[in-house]
């Protein structure tokens, strides 16, 4: 299988390919298997620097300036996520685009982005996240943010929603939701559903059994609510060494066995 897909091939994902191998040994399974890996994007950090650089271009193509611009995260306060990595990674691009940029422009925290919005001369609102899985969390933290603003201060200002990469129907939930606006380089169909072939039906069942070997529950998770992966995304999306996002099909990440022992997984999530 690694002749075919190149990015396996890397030590970093040779244990738990290893793992997949033993688990699922049956023809059906390395079929199903083989046909999500023909499906998957996967990102090493050079592509990630590319996305990066693009969010960089955006800024200055829209004339977005720091005096009237904010780019915040949507982090709850103490937890380190996809979209605070990506924020960090942008500031030297900010400092070369103009030196008046600072940290005070950046704000991964939601609750310490909306106290800096609240003032009338920020005009334009960033709101970044890395991945844009069904979309719900960043609808429902926008429909906050905003309420919050428009109770406090003018309500002129603009909302773009950006992400490096993302579910298409999470992204078309956000535009249809909010009537916002989402610029997002890397958009993903579903790993099964939305690929018009004879057998689509045949390798849900066959994913679907895939997963009865996994644990029902982890961390007060249940299993049930990330089958085919969280709000069923079906995501089949992974960026090298990153925690991986709860929209992708369990069978590559969810780390325990049925038995309660741990999964060697080829994708990583830490809750």
């Amino acid at each position: 299988m690694t002749e075919r897909f190149d990015w396996l091939k890397q030590k970093y994902y040779t244990p738990g390919l290893h793992g997949l191998a033993s688990e699922y040994s049956g023809e059906d399974e390395k079929a199903a298997l083989e046909l999500l890996f023909e499906r998957f994007t996967h990102n090493d950090y050079n592509e990630r620097d590319d996305a990066i650089e693009k969010l960089a271009e955006l800024i200055i193509e829209r004339n977005f300036l720091p005096e009237d611009t904010m780019i915040i995260g949507t982090a709850k306060g103490t937890e380190a996520d996809g979209a605070m990595a990506g924020l960090y990674l942008l500031k030297p691009l900010l400092s070369e685009i103009n030196l008046d940029w600072s940290e005070r422009n950046i704000s991964p925290v939601l609750k310490h982005a909306t106290e800096m919005c609240l003032n009338d001369n920020i005009k334009n609102i960033v709101v970044f996240d890395d991945f844009i899985g069904s979309g719900k969390t960043l609808v429902d933290n926008i429909q906050k943010l905003k309420s919050d603003l428009n109770s406090k201060r003018n309500a002129n200002y603009n909302i773009l929603v950006a992400a490096f990469a993302g579910m298409e129907f999470g992204i078309n939930h956000i535009t249809n939701t909010l009537n916002v606006e989402v610029t997002c380089p890397i958009r993903l169909i579903k790993g099964i559903s939305d690929y018009n072939t004879e057998n689509r039906e045949k390798i849900k069942s066959i994913v679907l059994k895939m997963e009865e070997i996994l644990g029902q529950n982890w961390n007060n998770l249940k299993l049930r609510t990330f089958s085919f992966g969280y709000k069923k995304s079906e995501a089949l999306y992974a960026l090298i060494r990153s925690n991986c996002s709860n929209n992708v099909f369990p069978i590559f990440w969810w780390p325990k066995n049925l038995d309660g022992t741990h999964r060697v997984t080829l994708l990583k999530r830490l809750r």
